[in-house]
């Protein structure tokens, strides 16, 4: 049985477009008994984690592409309602729906990154994750030197036991009782919301994946709070569910924005800096500082001679 979510309370509704697409709702998390996790080792060798190269697997462009095996058990490790969606599994290369980028995003958040758990679990992560994440590291073997995508799904599935579609949400996502819902990010507004409206995209797969680590991250920290003046949903400091999506996108810009074309890098860095942005204190924190990141992104279109 599926626990009902209740529908997301937003009493003040944030003025900014950018805001609007961020505020998500959350109630204080819970462990159900219904959950079964799928190895993560199945789910490398069926979806090719470690592929040849040992890098990331997504394409310059931000295309990946998923086997309809292995869409089919990233939904059986995270509880995707096929019918919800009203799609079964198949193949994926860019995203065309709103389940293909949420797929696309999940393959992403637990692949190769280039980044190793003590490169990860430093003192500049928000302290909370990190205290919990090396707790779950050490119950499940691992050790600094291992990639860190495999501590990421540990987390992640442990936070999302079910994955549910509900289009007519006014927020992309909502997390509550370890269930996800999913809102309509596969007919999303990218780049500029206040003037270019792309219908007929769905969200690219980085960014969704900032979005699901951002609220994998309620599992740990529960809600937010207010924004000053009241607009909208805010956390005080980077110890919340917004710092979560953050430290997971600095983390794997920092390693890999120079295999991406410098309009997958500088949407992603954007997606990275809209989180910041409503964290109200962060203290000078360096994940925040996206000026430096989103630079790095446009030089790419300067020097590139790829």
């Amino acid at each position: 049985m599926i626990l009902p979510v209740p529908p997301p309370h937003h009493p003040n509704t944030p003025r900014s477009p950018i805001l609007l697409l961020l505020t998500l709702s959350c109630t204080p998390h819970a462990n159900h008994t219904l959950w079964r996790q799928v190895p993560y080792d199945d789910i490398a060798a069926t979806c090719d984690l470690a592929n040849e190269t040992g890098g990331h697997p997504l394409a310059p462009n931000g295309d990946l592409s998923l086997s309809a095996d292995c869409a089919a058990l990233l939904g059986d490790a995270f509880g995707v309602d096929w019918s919800d969606f009203d799609e079964e599994p198949h193949n994926i290369h860019d995203p065309d729906s709103a389940l293909e980028s949420v797929l696309g995003g999940l393959l992403l958040s637990i692949g190769a990154s280039g980044v190793t758990i003590d490169e990860a679990l430093t003192a500049d992560a928000p302290s909370t994750l990190s205290d919990q994440l090396t707790g779950l590291a050490a119950r499940e073997g691992l050790s600094g030197g291992d990639e860190m995508g495999r501590l990421w799904y540990e987390h992640l599935s442990r936070a999302f036991h079910t994955i549910q579609y509900k289009p007519e949400l006014d927020a992309l996502a909502y997390f509550g009782g370890n269930q996800l819902v999913i809102g309509d990010v596969g007919n999303t507004i990218s780049d500029d919301p206040a003037i270019l409206p792309i219908a007929d995209n769905a969200m690219p797969f980085l960014e969704v994946a900032v979005i699901l680590l951002h609220e994998s991250g309620h599992n740990v920290y529960g809600g937010h709070t207010d924004c000053p003046n009241n607009d909208g949903r805010c956390d005080a400091s980077r110890e919340g569910a917004y710092g979560v999506g953050v430290w997971w996108g600095h983390l794997w810009l920092q390693a890999n924005l120079d295999s991406l074309e410098w309009y997958t890098c500088d949407d992603a860095a954007e997606r990275v800096e809209s989180s910041c942005a409503v964290i109200i204190d962060d203290d000078g924190w360096a994940a925040c500082e996206v000026s430096a990141l989103r630079e790095r992104c446009w030089a790419i279109l300067v020097d590139d001679d790829r």
